[in-house]
Order: structure tokens, then C-alpha cells, then sequence
């Protein structure tokens, strides 16, 4: 893995105009202009970056043959089975990380966290502009990532487990996935980090939580009308993360459970999820918890961001007891925040951290480590 720090001085919008026009150039896809668009709600927004990175990507003769058999390039059906590809993914994949590569990301603070995010963004960006498996694995390996999905990440890992070299083993991953699902995962999260950098919101956070445990973590009724254990006190979330756990069509997490080969081994395969929340309307910011329970024993962890209009930016990180309304656990964490927490309890050391007290881009990483 490598920072990318050639961007460190620009800010998150001037970083996110680069980007959209390094896209425009070689797809012909203009996500400055889906991302300030003032008639689209943040889903529709979302869904239609998405859809045109899709079309451009698969119109893209490098790209090409990718998608599809030679007499179906550009056909309505193509395009078609790739739009409902991506409703199938629809919120964020799980990225997975070797155990080694995690514990690094997990342990980056302020500017540092800012430049991984732009180099996951700028990574991400290249895949959408190359022609071979090969570069696409590159690419992965620089942002520190073994697979995009918790299939791909899980077939990495049991090629690493065979005696394969981590490129191999990527590579395996995306063969397991296929190439174009592989592409349909990048477009998923390049698009909603792309509008994460792009949008001229006062107040928003991007956040990725690590799940170093034996636990396969859901957030309840999130697909529901009122977000279930999603509790959002201002503003509104719009992407948030999900995926199969055996792949398409299968059962659906938020936090895959690590994958590993024994206590330590450098070869362990950690997942994370990724978020973006922002505010809405007024003098208000984005500020929120998510309850995260585990399928296997059925403890909760409750995770608490908050980017407030006229305070200071923070996150606590705990074990949920369930005694309380969403509402009051918000408030008693919002009390509790910091910008750099931790905490041991419940046998698991939990913790989460800001890169900025103030500023109103914010990313965030979070981390979930069972202790035995």
C-alpha cells in the first residue's frame, strides 16, 4: 500500500473537480453536474452517478470487452443488465483488507486519513481507465485492498491460505466475482465517494468501519421506512454499506466477519464498510448512530458520528445494552464523542476517530477488534 500525496494541499472539492474531470475526459461522464444538481435528493443523486459511471465505463473500448460478448456492445439490454447488477449491490460493498494492511489504515489520524481517502478515490478513478486485470490488481494492492466484495475478498484469502502471492490472490478474487461485477463494485463506490468530495455541503462525513472479529454484524430494518437501528438526529445518509455474504443473491451484512487463518497471521483477511452522511437543510449538520448486531450471539455495537453545525466534530464507539430509545443512546454518546476514541469492553476493544475537529469534509475510520 501507498499514500497517494500529490493532492495533500487541495481541498475536498477542488480534489473532487479533478477527479470528475479526469471521468469526463476519458468516459464522457459529467458528475460535476449530477453532483450540483439542486432537483436531486441524495439517493436519486447516487443512483444516477452510478448509473452514468455504468454506461461510461461499459462504452469505454478498453473496458469493453469486460461487460460483454463483441455483439452486444452498447446494446439497451447490456446497459440494462448492468444498471440492475448495480440495484443488486445498491448500498456499498465490503472492501477487503489483509490483516497487516488494516491495522495501517485502521491507525490513520488527521492528514494522513485525509490522504488515504483521496488515494482510495484517485485508485479507484485509474481502474476506470485501464484495460487489463492486471492493472485493475495494481491498483487494489495500492490503496491496501485484497478484493472489492466479501466474496472476492474471501476467494482471495483462500488463495493466499494455497501459497499464492498477494497479486495472485487478487487476482483470484476478481476471477471468482467476474471482472464485470468486479467493475460494477468499483462504480458503486467510486461514485459515492466521487459526490462525497464533489458536493458543496457544509457539513458531511465519510466514514469506514473495520470489522476485525468472528462476527457478522446486520443493522436491523435498515431497509425499513424509518432506517430501523439507523438513527440519524440531523441530516441524512446517503450511502451506507451492504453485501452478500456468500454472493449475489445471498444473505446480506453490513460487516463481513474476518477471515482468518490463525491468531496474528499477516495473511488475514479483514472487511470494512463505508458510509456517507450529510446535512440537509437548516443550521443543523450530520449527526447519527448505527446499532450493529451480531448474527452469531446477538451483541450490539453501537457507532456515533457527529459533524454538528456549531460544535465540535467527534465519535464514540460502544457496546449497546438495549435499554435505551436510538434517541437517548445518540444524545448519551454525543456526550462522550471525541475526535479520537477507544475503549475495551464486552471483549472488544472498540474505537473511532475523525481526521478533523472543525472542518465540515470529514472522514472518519472505526474499528471493531474482538480481544480472544
Amino acid at each position: 500500500m501507498e499514500l497517494i500525496t500529490d493532492f495533500s494541499e487541495l481541498s475536498y472539492r477542488e480534489f473532487g473537480v479533478l477527479i470528475a474531470e479526469n471521468i469526463q475526459r476519458n468516459l464522457g461522464v459529467d458528475l460535476l453536474a449530477i453532483a450540483d444538481s439542486r432537483s436531486l435528493d441524495p439517493h436519486e443523486r447516487l443512483r444516477l452517478a452510478t448509473d452514468a459511471l455504468l454506461e461510461g465505463m461499459a462504452n469505454a473500448p478498453r473496458l469493453l470487452p469486460f461487460f460483454c460478448d463483441p455483439g452486444t456492445a452498447g446494446t439497451t439490454d447490456m446497459l440494462q443488465e448492468l444498471f440492475v447488477m448495480a440495484r443488486s449491490i445498491e448500498k456499498e460493498p465490503n472492501i477487503a483488507f489483509s490483516e497487516v494492511d488494516a491495522r495501517i489504515v485502521r491507525g490513520y489520524k488527521g492528514e494522513e486519513l485525509k490522504e488515504y481517502v483521496f488515494t482510495l478515490i484517485k485508485r479507484l478513478e485509474n481502474i476506470t481507465n485501464t484495460g487489463t486485470v492486471g492493472t485493475m490488481v495494481a491498483e487494489l494492492v495500492g490503496f491496501g485492498s485484497l478484493g472489492l466484495s466479501i466474496e472476492a475478498g474471501i476467494a482471495a484469502g483462500r488463495a493466499l491460505l494455497a501459497g499464492e502471492v498477494a497479486r495472485n490472490a487478487i487476482r483470484a478474487g476478481i476471477n471468482a466475482i467476474t471482472v464485470k461485477v468486479f467493475l460494477v463494485a468499483t462504480a458503486v463506490l467510486l461514485a459515492a465517494l466521487v459526490l462525497w468530495a464533489l458536493i458543496c455541503n457544509p457539513k458531511q462525513i465519510v466514514g469506514l468501519i473495520f470489522n476485525d472479529s468472528d462476527h457478522d454484524f446486520v443493522v436491523k430494518g435498515l431497509n425499513g421506512s424509518d432506517g430501523g437501528d439507523l438513527f440519524l438526529d440531523s441530516g441524512q445518509m446517503s450511502a451506507f454499506m451492504e453485501d452478500n455474504a456468500e454472493g449475489l443473491g445471498s444473505e446480506k451484512v453490513q460487516l463481513n466477519a474476518r477471515w482468518t487463518f490463525g491468531a496474528g497471521d499477516e495473511d488475514n483477511v479483514i472487511f470494512a464498510g463505508l458510509y456517507h452522511a450529510e446535512k440537509n437543510f437548516g443550521l443543523f449538520g450530520a449527526e447519527g448512530v448505527a446499532v450493529f448486531t451480531s448474527t452469531k450471539s446477538g451483541v450490539q455495537i453501537a457507532h456515533q458520528f457527529s459533524v454538528p453545525y456549531h460544535a465540535d466534530n467527534g465519535t464514540a464507539t460502544r457496546i449497546f445494552g438495549g435499554k435505551e430509545t436510538l434517541k437517548e443512546l445518540f444524545d448519551r454518546l454525543y456526550a462522550e464523542r471525541r475526535v479520537d476514541f477507544s475503549v475495551v469492553e464486552g471483549g472488544f476493544r472498540l474505537s473511532s476517530r475523525v481526521n478533523d475537529p472543525r472542518g465540515g469534509n470529514v472522514a472518519l475510520v472505526c474499528s471493531i477488534e474482538q480481544m480472544s
